[in-house]
């Protein structure tokens, strides 16, 4: 990889938690990398896996908090924003519980228990090191335990994913949900990927990138959003962002996605 690329200052705009921080900066890291990795996307579920799967656990952590990112030749922004209050999580969860149940099935139900923080560390700062991206060493005792609790086979987690930014004059990798600036356009974007995880030994078994039916994967939004870098938006701002990026994870998205985890889909 081009050395100098690492010497490409970028300033970050923190106004959420310590956590939502260390994963900007992650996802700052993840631009230089990105380009040598892969993901679970296309890995599929063989005809003994399905057979033996009777339920499936849906978590959603991939929408707590949305980016602002702003990509240039020299330098670049990213702003976290704190979204948990939007509800994303829970609507998303929701979803894919629905996909999967009709997709495969198999009886899907939404967790939503305690454990749900835990699941948020597979989003490791070092996790840009490893060949899928994500810690799910660090989260299989999390992973093991709710599907033990909730007697599942499979553990589905919708996750954070990232996409080079079509947008960005250079090599810009956008991870979850936000909105991005760059080429005179202010757009939301969705990556997102939905991982099935193993109950028992809490290893990932099948995944696919969140099907998005168009070309570019972007929605134009106002540039006001881009213009505030998603600060001080007023309630009606907040709730239409909100609608756009619920829109880009709807119903059609969701099955489409999870009918790429099986061949007999």
């Amino acid at each position: 990889m081009n050395k100098k690329s690492a010497l490409i200052s970028t300033s970050l705009a923190v106004s959420v938690s310590k956590r939502s921080a260390r994963l900007a900066v992650v996802g700052v890291a993840a631009w230089f990398l990105s380009a040598c990795m892969v993901t679970m996307n296309g890995a599929q579920l063989n005809d003994s896996q399905l057979a033996s799967t009777k339920k499936i656990a849906v978590v959603s952590v991939s929408a707590d908090f949305i980016l602002f990112s702003r990509a240039g030749m020299l330098n670049s922004t990213i702003a976290p924003l704190n979204v948990s209050a939007w509800g994303l999580d829970a609507v998303y969860g929701e979803r894919f519980a629905s996909a999967l149940t009709k997709s495969l099935r198999v009886p899907a139900e939404v967790y939503a228990g305690p454990r749900l923080d835990a699941l948020k560390r597979v989003y490791s700062e070092s996790y840009v090191l490893n060949a899928d991206k994500f810690d799910w060493k660090t989260i299989a005792p999390t992973v093991k335990a709710i599907a033990a609790e909730t007697q599942s086979d499979l553990v589905a987690v919708l996750l954070q994913d990232g996409v080079f930014d079509e947008l960005a004059p250079t090599k810009h990798l956008l991870s979850g949900q936000g909105v991005s600036a760059g080429r005179q356009a202010c757009a939301a974007y969705s990556n997102l990927i939905l991982v099935l995880l193993d109950g028992k030994t809490a290893e990932p078994v099948a995944g696919s990138s969140l099907y998005i039916p168009r070309a570019p994967r972007r929605v134009a939004v106002p540039a006001l959003y881009c213009s505030k870098q998603l600060k001080g938006m007023s309630d009606e701002e907040a709730q239409a962002l909100r609608r756009v990026l619920l829109s880009m994870v709807n119903e059609e998205m969701a099955a489409q996605t999870v009918s790429r985890l099986s061949k007999k889909n």
